[in-house]
């Protein structure tokens, strides 16, 4: 069965769930960022994003 790598959603992410997903007693170390979205940037509302 193939591994799903990323999901987009809507939901509150919990940050717990997503590393025990990909904890491996092999790896070496399990790096996450969590950011926000600037409201505005040069000026202007920041609308949608774009993968």
């Amino acid at each position: 069965m193939a591994s799903k790598h990323f999901e987009i959603t809507e939901d509150i992410i919990q940050i717990q769930e997503v590393v025990d997903k990909v904890a491996d007693r092999n790896a070496g170390a399990i790096n996450t960022f969590i950011g926000t979205v600037r409201e505005m940037t040069k000026g202007k509302k920041t609308l949608h994003l774009k993968i």
